[in-house]
C-alpha cells in the first residue's frame, strides 16, 4: 500500500464491503492444528530460536543496534507534522510518542471538523506483509477522555474486530495510564454519536478479562465539514455568527483604516440530497456590501452545488437537518456545516472482542508467557480479512510493540514465511511505522521466549 503525504494520510477499509459477522466465544480458544508443512516450519524455527537464546550476547547486540538507530527529534519533527500541529497536541498522551504522517490512521468523518486537524488520532497502521493471511495492527495510545469518541469512530470506520489492551487504567503509583473508554456493564454507554453495549464478560484463568462489545452509531449520524469560496475581491473582514436555521444572517465589516461601514448578507440553503453515494448540498448565498455615504452595491449571489461527502454504504437516503456557521474572513467566505443524518435503514452494529491483560507491567514483562500466548490463540482464529487488530498499552509502543512482534512472528512462520526468524528486522520495520516499538531489552528478549514457548506448544499438541 503506497505511502501518502501528511495532507493525505493512509486510509483503508472504510469503503470496503461489510464482512460477515464473526462470533466470539468466552470458551477456551480452539487448539491450532498444524499441517505437515506447518509442523516442519515450526520445528525449523524452534531450533533456530533456541540456539539464539543460548547466546544472549547476540540478542543484546541486536537490540543495541536497533536502539542506535532511534529516530532523532529533528527527524520526528519532519515526519510527524500532523501529530505535532498545535491543533492536535492535546490529543497525544505523550508528546514524544506520536504517529508518522505516512501511516497514521485517518478519521473521516471526525468530530474535530477543523481542516487543520486533518482527521487526527494518535494511532498507526502496523504491518509487515500484504498477505491476506497475516494480521494488520493498529498500534495506539491508551485513549484520553476527550478522545474516547475518536477511538470508537476508528473502530467502526476501520471495522476492527479485536482490541488488545495491555495495561491497567491506573498503575501501582496511582498514575493514570489509560482512560476508561470500554466499561459498560450497567447498560449502553454513549460517546458522542456512538454507543457501546456489553454482551458478555469473562475472566480467564490466566488473568485475562474478556468483553464482547456491540458498537454502533446512534440514530443520527453527525457530520461536520467546511467549504470556502471567494465571492468578492475586496479585503473585507468579518465576524462569525452561528444559527441552527435554514437562513444564516451575518454581518461583515471592512478594515477600520479604510473607514468603511458594515455590510450584510444571508445564506439560503436550498436542497440537501443523496446522489450516487454522495451527500449533495445546494446553497444560494446572497451578500450585500455598503459604504458610508455611498449607494449600497448590488447583491452578490453565489450558487453552489457540492458533492462533498462519500457516505457509508448503508445510507441510501436520509432526512438531513443542517446548521450553518458562516465565517467571513477576507477574501473568503467559509461555511462550517453541522449535519444530522437520519438513515432510512439502520446501520447494523459491529461486534468487538475486548481483551484486557492488566498484569503486564509498564516498561517490563510478565512473569511468564502464558497469558500473552492465550491472547495470540484467541486472536489467531479471527480472519485477518475482517480488519486490523487494535493493540494498545499506555503510550502504544512498548508492550504494544512486544505483543505485535510475537503475534506477527508466529503467524508468519505458520504460513511458511521464514523471514520471520529475523526478529531484529521485524522490530526495525515496526519502528519505521511507529516510534519506539519494543522499548526495552527485557521486552526484546521476552519476544524470543514467548515465540519459543508457543512453537513448543504447537509442536507438542500435534505430537500428542
Amino acid at each position: 500500500m503506497a505511502a501518502s503525504s501528511a495532507g493525505n494520510p493512509l486510509t483503508f477499509s472504510t469503503m470496503s464491503p461489510r464482512p460477515k459477522r464473526f462470533e466470539f466465544s468466552p470458551d477456551p480458544p480452539l487448539k491450532i492444528s498444524l499441517t505437515a508443512d506447518q509442523h516442519k516450519h515450526c520445528s525449523e524455527a524452534l531450533q533456530f530460536f533456541k540456539e539464539k537464546l543460548r547466546t544472549p550476547e547476540r540478542i543484546a547486540q541486536e537490540f543495541a543496534h536497533i536502539q542506535a538507530s532511534r529516530i532523532t527529534p529533528s527527524q520526528m519533527a519532519r515526519s510527524c507534522k500532523v501529530a505535532l500541529d498545535s491543533v492536535n497536541a492535546s490529543k497525544n498522551r505523550y508528546l514524544d510518542v506520536v504517529p508518522f504522517d505516512q501511516n497514521r490512521i485517518f478519521l473521516n468523518p471526525c468530530k474535530d471538523y477543523r481542516p487543520s486537524a486533518r482527521g487526527y488520532i494518535n494511532a498507526s497502521l502496523i504491518t509487515t506483509s500484504s498477505s491476506d493471511n497475516i494480521s494488520r495492527f493498529i498500534a495506539t495510545q491508551g485513549p484520553l477522555p476527550h478522545t474516547y469518541e475518536d477511538f470508537w469512530e476508528m473502530i467502526i470506520q476501520h471495522r476492527c474486530p479485536v482490541i488488545v489492551m495491555l495495561t491497567r487504567l491506573v498503575d501501582n503509583y496511582k498514575t493514570v495510564k489509560c482512560g476508561d473508554y470500554f466499561q459498560a456493564e450497567d447498560g449502553p454507554r454513549d460517546f458522542g454519536n456512538i454507543s457501546i453495549v456489553t454482551k458478555w464478560i469473562k475472566n480467564t484463568d490466566n488473568s485475562l478479562l474478556l468483553r464482547n462489545l456491540e458498537v454502533g452509531y446512534k440514530e443520527c449520524h453527525m457530520l461536520i465539514f467546511k467549504c470556502s469560496f471567494r465571492p468578492w475581491k475586496t479585503s473585507d473582514q468579518g465576524t462569525r455568527i452561528l444559527k441552527d436555521a435554514g437562513i444564516v444572517s451575518f454581518k461583515w465589516c471592512a478594515p477600520a483604516e479604510e473607514n468603511k461601514a458594515l455590510g450584510e448578507g444571508r445564506c439560503n440553503f436550498g436542497v440537501v440530497l443523496i446522489a450516487d453515494g454522495y451527500l449533495v448540498l445546494e446553497l444560494n448565498l446572497v451578500l450585500v456590501g455598503s459604504t458610508v455615504g455611498v449607494t449600497p452595491a448590488l447583491p452578490c449571489q453565489v450558487a453552489i452545488r457540492l458533492n462533498f461527502l462519500k457516505l457509508r454504504d448503508s445510507i441510501t437516503s436520509a432526512i438531513c437537518n443542517l446548521g450553518l456557521h458562516v465565517s467571513v474572513e477576507a477574501p473568503f467566505v467559509s461555511l462550517f456545516m453541522k449535519l444530522c443524518i437520519q438513515p432510512d435503514a439502520e446501520e447494523p452494529p459491529i461486534y468487538v472482542l475486548h481483551i484486557q491483560y492488566p498484569e503486564w507491567p509498564d516498561h517490563g514483562v510478565p512473569k511468564d508467557t502464558i497469558a500473552v500466548r492465550e491472547i495470540f490463540k484467541r486472536v489467531y482464529h479471527v480472519p485477518p480479512s475482517l480488519g486490523p487488530i487494535v493493540v494498545h498499552c499506555s503510550a502504544g509502543i512498548g508492550r504494544t510493540g512486544t505483543y505485535c512482534t510475537i503475534h506477527n512472528t508466529v503467524q508468519r512462520i505458520l504460513v511458511g514465511d521464514m523471514s520471520a526468524l529475523d526478529i531484529a528486522n521485524t522490530v526495525t520495520t515496526f519502528r519505521s511505522q511507529r516510534i519506539g516499538m519494543v522499548q526495552t531489552m527485557e521486552q526484546y528478549i521476552f519476544c524470543y521466549e514467548a515465540i519459543v514457548d508457543e512453537l513448543e506448544d504447537l509442536i507438542s499438541e500435534m505430537n500428542n
